[in-house]
């Protein structure tokens, strides 16, 4: 460097924006201007039913009903995930069909949750279903609001104790006395098939 100059710090900022100015006037506005993050603003949509369990490749009207139910157990106040993906396994183990109008091998228990007209109204469940008394029963909906209802009741008559409340549904006196010589086996089966169905179900 030679003695008597005077060294200037180099401005990149001060030096473009001037000759910028010059002949762009409003180009400077343009090039400095702060960027602005816009992520905030680009809403992602969750994909449907992404936050219940899901019966993995089955059709779309099946997790339909699968969230629903789950829906409904959540206003019964029942919100621990593996209660909710047992008792979702088993709908599956009841009727895979999670149709409302299937009608099981003896002719008595009906529809998702494979209600059995014979025990509760002396009747076949073809017969029940045609009773105009009854014809909501005809309705998905209204059969998982039963079951969840249910499901309900007997959260707290076991006190949260999942087996016995998913083994009651299919043998009240299995739920009752697990330990019975008699029934306690045919709890445990059930409750071995229904959890069979576990591996069936994800979440996104």
């Amino acid at each position: 460097m030679r003695e008597g100059c005077e060294l200037v710090p180099f401005s990149v900022r001060s030096t473009a924006s001037r000759l910028i100015d010059a002949v762009f006037p409003r180009a400077y506005a343009l090039v400095f201007q702060p960027i602005v993050d816009l992520s905030p603003l680009m809403k992602t949509e969750k994909a449907p039913h992404s936050d219940t369990w899901q019966w993995k490749a089955a059709p779309a009207y099946k997790n339909e009903r699968l969230a629903y139910y789950q829906r409904q157990l959540l206003k019964k106040g029942i919100t621990n995930r593996e209660h909710q993906k047992l008792l979702v396994a088993q709908l599956i183990q009841e009727a895979g069909s999670l149709s409302e109008t299937t009608i099981g091998d003896g002719g008595c228990s009906f529809g998702i949750l494979q209600y059995n007209a014979c025990v509760h109204h002396g009747m076949s469940a073809k017969n029940f279903l045609a009773k105009p008394q009854w014809k909501e029963w005809n309705d998905w909906r209204y059969q998982l609001d039963r079951m969840a209802d249910m499901v309900a009741e007997r959260y707290e008559l076991y006190d949260g104790n999942i087996k016995l409340v998913v083994t009651h549904h299919n043998c009240p006196a299995c739920a009752i006395s697990p330990s019975d010589p008699k029934w306690g086996p045919i709890g445990r089966k059930y409750y071995g098939d229904v959890s069979k169905r576990l591996g069936l179900l994800t979440t996104l």
